[in-house]
């Protein structure tokens, strides 16, 4: 099974990325991967001046500088690339995964200002649409993620089950956790589904119950440290998130695998 080797951190400097930090640099120490540590130069970011293609002499040199300063008190004994763009947060972000062969994209589930939480993190709602790799976001438990032991991967046996389940195993392996996986649905042929899907990946199990309270209330109970789940397939400008995928990485009491 291929090993996770790219992790993709997007950094904004804020009180809540160090925090998120980390737990992304205990993940990429556990699963033995590097860190490509990305700052976009947005208009937010520099004192009030109209957003233009330009940035002042010397802001670029001096977010090299800081951002270099930010990740040393994070990654000690982390292989970590620095990169700093010119570029609105979340368009460099979706460029990156591309140019530097990101396997999964890790940042925080709001933004900076109360206002960009409110909207759960315009950046990162953005990436969670658009993003073609997995995104990791914090959850909101208190568990490590370096510290995953055990995965709960919920499935809607789709056409993309599949690509979820590989991953959900890829973590497992790279984590050492055990892995359950569940399906909220009924019936005998849905089971049996299930079963064939799953094979030798971890245990199985079928539950009846409204989709999203189902998930969240099995994820409490199984005390989960990392829920992985389908995003959908990008098939309108709204992008990839399903019904249910954005109200449980808002709501999930653990980190979210989101593929």
């Amino acid at each position: 099974m291929k090993s996770i080797q790219r992790i993709l951190f997007p950094v904004d400097f804020s009180e809540h990325c160090a925090q998120v930090a980390i737990e992304v640099f205990g993940m990429a120490r556990r699963l033995g991967a590097g860190v490509v540590a990305l700052h976009a130069l947005e208009q937010s970011r520099w004192a009030g001046r109209r957003w233009t293609a330009a940035i002042p002499a010397g802001v670029d040199e001096a977010a090299e500088s800081e951002l270099e300063q930010f990740l040393a008190v994070f990654a000690d004994g982390v292989n970590c690339e620095k990169l700093v763009r010119n570029g609105h947060a979340a368009t460099e972000i979706l460029k990156a995964v591309d140019d530097k062969a990101i396997d999964f994209i890790a940042m925080p589930s709001r933004g900076r200002s109360p206002f960009e939480a409110f909207l759960f993190g315009s950046n990162t709602e953005r990436v969670l649409h658009k993003a073609s790799c997995p995104v990791w976001t914090e959850g909101q438990g208190v568990g490590a993620a370096s510290e995953v032991k055990k995965i709960l991967c919920c499935v809607d046996l789709s056409p993309a089950t599949e690509e979820v389940l590989d991953w959900a195993a890829r973590l497992a392996e790279g984590f050492g956790a055990e892995l359950s996986v569940v399906h909220v649905g009924h019936g005998d042929g849905a089971l049996v589904e299930l079963r064939r899907l799953v094979r030798e990946r971890g245990t199985c199990e079928l539950v009846g119950g409204e989709i999203e309270q189902t998930i969240l209330r099995h994820a409490a109970e199984v005390q989960a440290d990392l829920l992985v789940i389908g995003r959908g397939e990008e098939r309108t400008a709204m992008g990839r998130f399903r019904n249910h995928a954005q109200s449980l990485i808002r709501r999930a009491p653990c980190a979210v695998f989101s593929v």
